[in-house]
């Protein structure tokens, strides 16, 4: 399955933006972590069960062609997940120097439009960087996801020590400032700073990838195990 055009992404981007955030429901960062959870996931989930909560409480499509032209953004973005964690993980990120230029083997983490100087004038974060949460918003979207299937993402944490390391550290990814971290009972020091936002950023295709492998694994095991039966 090919990845997603930039035109479908964008018009995804704006669909949500016009009749879902503003309404309790998905950006696209959160939805791309969301779908992420699920397409990795230890067990199927249906779009019965996690397509309400895309749209929160906005307005119905307008017509069967509005419906269908909603289910088909998704379900180009659910593809697009499933091939991105199937590539082979790089071993560095390629660097073009452009922050806000996007890695088609990354996910959808959304940047503020910073201006680049060149030469940079310090080495200090342009000032629209500072604080920004960068990356909070799509591991919401993915522990709304892991929300949906918690009981077989607690026996896959419980099982492996690694894999409950990742999940923490993106719990402290979806912490998007000192006063949501007090909201949420965790001590403000557990909020990441900027750069260290990136880094984890930056670990999340590896993490996806091993979860992809992992649960293709375990449905092999059970397709086996019903062959023998």
């Amino acid at each position: 399955m090919p990845a997603m055009s930039e035109p479908d992404l964008d018009a995804l981007e704006t669909l949500l933006e016009t009749t879902a955030a503003p309404h309790g429901g998905m950006s696209l960062e959160m939805l791309d972590g969301y779908l992420s959870a699920l397409v990795v996931g230890p067990t199927l989930v249906s779009p019965g069960q996690y397509m309400e909560a895309i749209w929160g409480d906005g307005p119905p499509p307008g017509d069967a062609d509005e419906a269908q032209r909603r289910m088909a953004l998704v379900v180009a973005l659910w593809n697009h997940i499933a091939w991105r964690v199937a590539q082979p993980v790089p071993d560095e990120a390629p660097d073009d120097g452009d922050p806000n230029a996007h890695d088609p083997l990354m996910p959808l983490v959304q940047f503020p439009e910073v201006e680049l100087q060149d030469p940079p004038a310090s080495e200090s974060l342009p000032e629209a960087l500072v604080g920004f949460p960068a990356g909070a918003e799509w591991a919401q979207g993915f522990f709304a996801g892991v929300a949906l299937a918690d009981t077989a993402w607690d026996a896959w944490i419980e099982d492996d020590e690694a894999l409950a390391e990742d999940v923490a550290m993106l719990s402290r990814l979806g912490l998007y400032s000192e006063d949501h971290a007090r909201d949420v009972g965790v001590d403000a020091d557990e909020v990441p700073a900027f750069e260290e936002r990136l880094e984890m950023i930056g670990t999340i295709p590896e993490i996806l990838a091993y979860c992809n492998d992992r649960r293709r694994s375990d449905s092999g095991r059970r397709g086996a195990d019903v062959t023998l039966h």
